[in-house]
């Protein structure tokens, strides 16, 4: 975690500085966003041996890791993306070794993945289907991310938005980066002990060196190096207190290049409003990238505020 000002007295457009004094609640805090992904996670055993993987078929859930152990032969599991075009995102252990080694690989994408043995490529493949995690949060009951700022420069901004119709503590809450694929989180926001929004209200985090527009309906401008210090290939995860993950932008543990793809823009150059239809956060991003209305580059005029059907909703 990074170390912040926690007393209730913090200002609008209060300035962070995420350098000083690393403490031991940054390793905490890291540990447990990690164990989040793993708390009801499973482990997948599969024996490489006699030419052949057993299982070679397995269904799995994201955040589930397979184990291959070598018993015999020369083998290695190859399911890289440049052989396996269609896989959401690679993996494997190398060139083909003798003797007895063990492989582990956590999927956190969801999809179809096929891999294969390199010297015994005809016959010696296996196949895993990895389902994304169902999400239990009740329609406008929980903070989503409305709106995410990938201007020019720095102007970068999210907009966290509150669907209930009562104020609700954010105290706890978590933003994550994770950039250029990476498995780990990059940086992390932790929402200040006392912060609350207000029903059908916003929350904005801007970049401090962002454009005077953007600042202006920040409700935290935060110094570089930081949870808004994304580029359109980062993804973006927002936990609760308990660690459950409550919304994406992206795909965690993916290098996209240079962005995803959102309806008639992407996540660089962009600014993306969630659509007004939507009323809770969203797990799997094949789903989540259609959620968003697309602004022109440096478009923050619907900033610090969000129009949601849950306004209609009845506390």
């Amino acid at each position: 975690m990074l170390n912040l000002d926690l007393t209730p007295s913090y200002s609008k457009r209060r300035i962070f500085d995420p350098i000083k004094d690393r403490t031991m609640k940054k390793i905490y805090t890291l540990a447990a966003f990690a164990l989040s992904f793993l708390a009801f996670a499973t482990n997948h055993a599969v024996s490489v041996v006699n030419n052949s993987y057993s299982p070679a078929t397995l269904a799995i859930a994201v955040g589930d890791t397979v184990t291959w152990t070598q018993v015999n032969g020369v083998h290695n599991v190859n399911g890289s993306t440049s052989t396996f075009a269609s896989n959401p995102a690679s993996f494997g252990n190398g060139a083909a070794a003798g003797g007895t080694w063990t492989y582990q690989y956590v999927f956190t994408v969801p999809g179809s993945y096929q891999y294969q043995c390199d010297p015994h490529a005809s016959f010696m493949t296996g196949s895993i289907t990895v389902t994304a995690a169902a999400t239990s949060v009740t329609p406008c009951t929980e903070f989503f991310i409305s709106e995410y700022v990938e201007g020019s420069s720095n102007n970068k901004a999210l907009e966290i938005y509150n669907p209930t119709g009562a104020a609700k503590s954010i105290a706890g809450y978590t933003l994550a980066l994770f950039s250029n694929g990476a498995t780990t989180t990059t940086n992390t926001f932790v929402f200040p002990a006392g912060t609350s929004i207000a029903a059908h209200g916003t929350y904005v985090i801007a970049h401090a060196q962002g454009a005077a527009g953007l600042l202006a309906v920040a409700d935290t401008a935060y110094a570089y190096p930081n949870v808004v210090s994304f580029n359109g290939d980062d993804a973006v995860v927002l936990l609760s207190p308990t660690n459950d993950t409550l919304d994406i932008i992206g795909i965690v543990g993916v290098d996209p290049g240079s962005n995803w793809t959102v309806g008639s823009g992407a996540t660089n150059e962009y600014t993306l409003v969630r659509k007004v239809a939507i009323e809770k956060g969203q797990l799997d991003w094949a789903i989540g990238a259609t959620e968003w209305d697309v602004y022109p580059q440096n478009t923050f005029t619907q900033l610090g505020a969000h129009t949601s059907n849950c306004a209609n909703t009845p506390p």
